[in-house]
């Protein structure tokens, strides 16, 4: 299985987890790895890959789809407009066969948002792929 490199994430945990993630989510990661580049992004981080739901309470988030491993977060704080835009835009379009579709009916793999510190890419492919929710990392490890 393909792997993404451990600079490319936040925490050892988020890394790890990656195995985890479904392969269509784990192709648009390596995507967005290649892609940084291209529009002068020299510091793309996965935040967060696949969560259980007692992280996702810690945190507040009121979705499954890190839980049921169709989506990351990669934080953008030090990206500008533009290389943001860049982004959404080149994952929105080359993997709009599989983007989910969000609460306003919309298409999309890549929605930005959050403020300060926390701003990042939520990364998400379609529910149709939602895998089966892990709820001990240490049974399966």
């Amino acid at each position: 299985m393909t792997t993404i490199d451990r600079k490319y994430f936040k925490t050892t945990t988020a890394y790890e987890r990656q195995k985890y993630l479904h392969p269509l989510a784990i192709g648009v990661m390596l995507h967005a790895v290649n892609f940084a580049p291209t529009i002068g992004v020299n510091d793309l981080i996965f935040t967060e890959t696949v969560t259980t739901e007692a992280e996702d309470k810690l945190v507040g988030r009121q979705h499954d789809q890190h839980r049921r491993r169709v989506a990351v977060d990669v934080r953008v704080k030090n990206w500008s407009g533009e290389q943001i835009d860049a982004m959404e835009k080149e994952l929105d379009t080359y993997f709009n066969s599989i983007a989910y579709v969000n609460g306003a009916g919309k298409k999309e793999v890549a929605f930005c948002h959050g403020e300060a510190d926390n701003i990042h890419f939520h990364v998400a492919i379609n529910a149709k792929f939602k895998l089966p929710e892990i709820t001990d990392f240490e049974k399966i490890s």
